[in-house]
């Protein structure tokens, strides 16, 4: 093999094909296949400088450039083993004068992100009177980033485009036309950069350019390529063209030669403190969209001389120390762009500070924990920040990474102040455990999050070492880039840039609203031209409803965006910007609900400036209330017909309009609700509440964990006899922490903060319930915006029975402590119950013999449950079906949201006789105090109330006119109340929250009473109190109430046999709409033949017969009016009215069965069918009201046995050959004798 060439060698062999040598170098580097070789195509543009300019113009054949880029001296071994996966986009995009500018990543990481701070320090720079320095700095940046967007256009490469290669990939050399259009891209004429940057900028030009001849490079060189190119980034060929000669540099180029610039001119000082400005101003807009408030700097402290720093509040009791470093610049020298750059006296300085700002900021006794944030301008020189571990304490952590990395966390944590704190809390916690090797803050995050937000790794030992591999972050960082896609718009009315964010309502649509600033509100929809939605209402009562429309606008712009390509093509044509202007008035909910006349309510005009102006008046609230969408199809034709005039385009027949706008649909964005519409959507606006939150969940299984180990438990398997016992210490130590964490809380305010979130908690369920219908038919079912709302609503049932949980144990135990009620005990307040719930869930069925899942304490430190057994099989598959039958029901209950719901017809007087013998209060008068207590908490500010307990009593007697004992027993009935002498180590069973019907249950008792100097304060929720109301009827109807009156029993019982009746009714309707034609109902006998035993009792009758004549078959079927069980023990009583051995379905069916197939020819005979009975069988099936979890664990068990059991939904999906098998394909003979008659055709 011959020893590889040298640059002088290879440059004197290929001295003729020096210009295809550059244009391939550069070109090559536009592919996203080949990022990780960025390095060898570099060397490539060295090659060309090193051969110098040439006349020649040989073309390099394919073979030959494959030989060259993958042998030395551009692919030597040193080069190719140093080839790290790429831990960036390919393409990132600079904000700049006159918009978004597209640039390559290259082989720099962060570059753009360091790019981006230098162009926003200039201009800093700018301010501060160096005027001539930004004219300087931004003239090369125009040029440069003018000539990477253009050249970015022609490669036809996309914002946010992602490397298509890995470690592992081959070389790829586009062939042809591909490579020759390639080249084409980084090529430009004189002509075409005047006419492209708007200017004659060829000194500018010129400065840049490296035409000549160079030396070749070292060959022990630290760099794998001459950074001296960053400073002289374009080429230019023998016929006079400019050269892109480095597309993956344009940003670090813009960095270094305004380094080396500041530092010429003597200004390095003054450019650094506008870095460190420009900097904290970027992490401002980071961490205010996690909801932090910026506060002042903590008293007695001055201001840092090596860093810059600012102060945020993100949870009642926590301060985040925000601190921006930058490279100071000292020895910084032209061409080496990525040497180490000393930052000894800026560490030295942090590690003062961070325990003075600690000590500063808890000078008041409610201050406690302190996040300290130190963030790196990535700006090429290499630099270490090494701290001791003594700058921080127990009660503070200390998140180091650069600026990109936080930018990236900010945007994943969705709006949650604490997501950044949760992380650093774990991140410390696994340091503490294990020595980690890692490279990027981003890369331990997506671990973090890949692992439901913490560093549980395994259920082996814990790791005492982590290595994390350099490109862990990148997946998220590419999917965060490309789902947000940031990036600068021309804002409208005016000539300046903005940055705007993907619409968070939908990720896969390109519609956008700006950052921050006056435009937050704006939208802009991305086509075949942009088309931008402003509100003129930001300020009054106008503004939210102003918002909102130009959101439902802005949908209805997209939807229809095919169908006004043309016009949006021919305005942009024109140079006119359009521009749609929504103004709003406050609605009036009187106005008529009428479409036309249109006047009434919307008026649409174009102006002559491309401005499109809609006025919605007074009445259009009305008009967009109710399930359909014909006012918003209306509102969308109206504009388009608009755009069309404003283009000068005639508009298209009516019939060639897109259907979304012709029909009534689902299709629809505004969800007014008047004053009959569902209640819990309309009392009041709801906050966002606080889900269970993983990270809070990890923390307490940790913390279980080591309980567990201090009490004696050994690593291994818990033996089957004790496994009820460890989840009961489980579930009494968490019992244990959430009275603790309960007692120390101030009770100040407590209550009313918790039915807040009560109130948060019903809204945002009904709220997410009544959107996925309209979000599945605007985005599509599979979209993020439905599969979000799924989540949501998965994720609210377990936060729902976590905040009743919080909420009874504080009114159970009213606390006197000091702490302030922070975000962060909230989310382990509800960890604490989620986990109290799911054990205690456990213990039961274990205890009630549902389940034999095995336990373990692993040598992770958790207690580890083997959910491969029936009953955990039976919950995953009842889980999966009840989410699907959620959603249908979502759809099928849509309309219902505006209609009032009715008392079903039920005879009033039976009622109010009824809740008068069992609550001392009849249900009318239950009823009106209700509406009085919903309409007091209506008023009240944010839908809760609170009182005193004696003043509200009389006020309500006087509002209702009922006497102070009805009063008195309905404020009972709903009320929550101490419990004298509650310990929480002996916590009574009527406060368990995993079962259900409890007497202490906030569902049935939303008035939440509690001592205070005065006497005793109630504290309620508009909605929890409507609520209230309807759940306990609802546990009456279902039979699930233990009433103790004999007129309440004979009530409940009345209903229960008319509901079984009417069930019953409903399984024979659903068999005769399959097609069954002789379905009959109640069969006590079938003709002269009673259905008897042998010793002569009645079997009692056949809920439903089917007489399948065309199938030879009799249907006996069985129907069960059940409520689905919700708890070990409603499920283990379920099974047992299933199977069980006495009186149960399937003894009684059964038995009815056998009966009819011995009596089978008599039966047949009753019926007038003189077929042979041989040829006849008698099937059954038993019919549930609903999918139970019950049938899911007889299935899983192998219980079921013969007993067909099929919901009464799943029944009417069936078709009758599904239900029905006849006789002939039962036999295995006959079967055998078909599959040979296959078998010989086949042959």
């Amino acid at each position: 093999m011959s020893a590889p060439l040298s640059y002088r060698e290879l440059a004197k062999e290929l001295a003729d094909s020096r210009d295809d040598v550059l244009l391939t170098a550069a070109a090559l580097q536009l592919t996203p296949e080949n990022q990780i070789k960025w390095a060898r195509f570099v060397r490539m543009v060295e090659l060309a400088h090193v051969i110098g300019p040439s006349d020649g113009d040989t073309k390099l054949s394919t073979s030959r450039l494959r030989r060259i880029l993958t042998h030395g001296p551009i692919a030597d071994p040193s080069q190719t083993s140093a080839e790290d996966p790429s831990e960036e986009t390919f393409v990132s995009c600079i904000q700049f004068f006159g918009g978004n500018y597209r640039v390559l990543s290259g082989g720099a990481t962060g570059a753009h992100v360091g790019c981006q701070l230098v162009l926003e320090a200039t201009r800093y720079m700018g301010e501060l009177g160096h005027e001539n320095f930004e004219t300087t700095v931004f003239l090369e940046a125009q040029a440069l980033l003018t000539l990477s967007e253009e050249a970015c256009r022609r490669a036809g490469l996309a914002r946010w485009a992602a490397p298509a290669d890995t470690p592992r990939s081959a070389l790829f050399v586009p062939e042809g036309k591909a490579l020759d259009q390639l080249r084409a891209a980084v090529v430009f004429t004189p002509e075409e950069c005047r006419e492209l940057i708007g200017a004659d900028l060829a000194a500018v030009i010129e400065s840049m350019t490296l035409d000549s001849r160079v030396a070749p490079p070292d060959d022990d060189r630290e760099s794998p390529v001459d950074d001296r190119l960053y400073g002289l980034p374009l080429g230019r060929t023998r016929d006079g063209n400019v050269v892109l000669a480095l597309p993956g540099g344009v940003t670090m180029s813009i960095v270094h030669r305004t380094a080396v610039r500041a530092l010429d001119k003597g200004i390095v000082g003054d450019f650094v403190d506008c870095l460190r400005r420009a900097q904290i101003d970027a992490l401002h807009r980071a961490f205010t969209s996690m909801r932090w408030e910026r506060v002042g700097t903590p008293d007695d402290l001055e201001a840092p001389t090596g860093f810059a720093e600012r102060f945020y509040r993100f949870d009642v009791d926590k301060l985040a120390h925000v601190c921006s470093v930058v490279d100071t610049l000292d020895g910084y020298e032209a061409g080496s762009p990525f040497d180490f750059a000393p930052m000894t006296d800026v560490v030295e300085e942090l590690r003062t500070r961070l325990p003075a700002v600690r000590a500063a900021f808890r000078v008041s006794p409610d201050r406690g924990s302190v996040l300290h944030l130190v963030a790196l301008a990535p700006l090429g020189r290499s630099h270490a920040l090494r701290f001791l571990g003594n700058e921080i304490d127990g009660e503070s952590e200390l998140v180091l990474a650069n600026l990109g990395d936080f930018v990236v966390i900010a945007g994943e944590v969705d709006a949650d102040p604490l997501g950044l704190w949760a992380f650093a809390r774990a991140q410390r916690r696994l340091h503490e455990r294990a020595h980690v090797v890692s490279f990027s803050v981003l890369d331990e995050y997506a671990i973090y999050k890949g692992h439901s937000d913490g560093f549980y790794l395994g259920d082996d030992q814990h790791p005492t070492m982590v290595s994390v591999q350099s490109d862990t972050g990148a997946p998220l960082r590419i999917e965060s880039a490309q789902r947000r896609d940031v990036h600068a718009v021309v804002l409208p009315d005016s000539d300046r840039v903005g940055l705007v964010e993907r619409w968070r309502a939908s990720t896969e649509q390109p519609i956008y609203r700006p950052l921050s600033g006056k435009h937050n509100a704006c939208h802009l929809v991305e086509g075949s031209a942009p088309v931008w939605i402003v509100p003129v209402e930001t300020n009054g009562p106008e503004r939210q409803h102003a918002e909102d429309l130009v959101e439902t606008v802005a949908f209805w712009i997209w939807r229809c965006s095919d169908f006004l390509s043309d016009p949006l093509r021919s305005l942009s044509e024109h140079g006119v910007r359009p521009v749609i202007e929504v103004h709003a008035a406050v609605p009036d909910p009187t106005a008529s609900s009428d479409l036309e006349p249109l006047s009434g309510w919307l008026e649409v005009e174009s102006t002559a400036s491309g401005r499109i102006v809609c006025r919605f008046g007074e009445g259009a609230g009305s008009r967009f209330s109710g399930p359909g969408n014909a006012a918003e199809r209306i509102v969308a034709r109206t504009i388009v017909a608009a755009l069309y005039r404003l283009a000068g385009l005639i508009e298209p027949p009516a019939d060639a309009w897109p259907e979304v706008l012709r029909f009534d649909s689902l299709v629809k964005m505004l969800h007014v609700l008047g004053p009959d519409a569902d209640p819990m959507l309309t009392l009041a606006l709801g906050a966002q509440p606080r889900l269970v939150r993983s990270s809070a969940v990890e923390m307490v299984l940790d913390d279980l964990g080591e309980q567990l180990s201090e009490g004696g438990i050994a690593v291994g398997a818990v033996d089957a006899s004790s496994r009820t016992n460890v989840l009961n210490q489980a579930v009494a130590w968490a019992f244990g922490e959430m009275w603790s964490l309960l007692q120390a809380q101030h009770p100040a305010g407590l209550l009313e903060v918790l039915a807040l979130e009560t109130e948060s908690i019903i809204y945002a369920e009904a709220r997410a319930k009544l959107q996925v219908p309209s979000q599945a038919a605007c985005f599509g079912a599979e979209s993020a915006a439905v599969a979000r709302s799924k989540t949501y609503i998965t994720g609210m049932a377990s936060t729902a029975i976590a905040n009743r949980f919080i909420v009874e144990m504080v009114t159970a135990s009213p606390p006197n402590g000091r702490e302030r009620f922070s975000l962060e005990n909230c989310d382990r307040l509800i960890a604490l119950a989620n986990q109290i719930v799911e054990f205690g869930f456990l213990s039961d069925a274990i205890q009630y013999g549902l389940s034999d899942v095995r336990m373990a304490f692993l040598p992770s430190g958790r207690l580890g449950l083997d959910r491969a057994n029936a009953f955990q099989t039976a919950l995953s598959s009842f889980g999966e079906i009840a989410k699907s039958s959620a959603m249908a029901s979502a759809f099928s209950a849509y309309a219902t949201h505006w209609r009032s719901n009715s008392s079903g017809g039920r005879d009033a007087r039976g009622i109010d006789a009824a809740y008068e013998a069992e609550f001392g209060i009849s249900a009318t008068s239950l009823t009106t105090l209700i509406g009085d207590l919903v309409q007091q908490a209506r008023d009240a500010d944010h839908g809760v109330a609170a009182r005193d307990l004696a003043e509200l009593e009389a006020a309500l007697a006087e509002s209702t006119g009922l006497t102070d004992n009805a009063v008195a027993a309905g404020l009972g009935l709903l009320s929550l109340e101490p419990i004298a002498g509650f310990d929480p180590n002996r916590v009574p069973r009527d406060s368990y929250p995993w079962k259900f019907s409890r007497n202490r249950s906030m569902l049935r008792r939303p008035l939440l009473v509690h001592p205070t100097t005065s006497g005793r304060e109630v504290v309620w929720g508009a909605r929890a109190t409507w609520r209230a109301g309807r759940y306990l009827l609802q546990q009456l109807v279902s039979a699930r109430y233990p009433a103790t009156s004999n007129q309440m029993r004979t009530f409940v019982s009345t209903l229960t046999q008319q509901a079984g009746e009417e069930f019953n009714a409903s399984v024979a309707n659903a068999l005769r709409e399959l097609g069954f034609d002789d379905v009959r109902e109640r069969v006590k006998k079938i003709g002269k033949l009673r259905l008897l035993r042998t010793n002569g009792q009645d079997m009692g009758d056949v809920d439903v017969l089917v007489i399948d004549r065309s199938r030879r078959v009799l249907v006996v079927v069985e129907a069960k009016d059940f409520e689905f069980a919700r708890t070990p023990q409603e499920l283990g009583n379920e099974v047992e009215k299933l199977i069980g051995e006495r009186g149960s379905a399937s003894t009684h069916h059964l038995e009815r069965v056998g009966f009819l197939r011995d009596q089978l020819p008599r039966v047949l005979k009753e019926l007038g069918i003189s077929d042979d009975p041989v040829g006849w069988d008698v099937q059954g099936m038993v019919v549930t009201s609903s999918d139970l979890l019950g049938t899911h664990y007889l299935r899983a068990s192998g219980l079921a046995r013969e007993l067909r059991l099929i919901s009464l939904e799943a029944l009417r999906e069936r078709r009758p050959s599904q239900l029905v098998t006849p006789l002939h394909r039962k036999n295995p003979a006959k079967a055998e004798k078909r599959q040979r008659r296959k078998r010989r055709k086949r042959r």
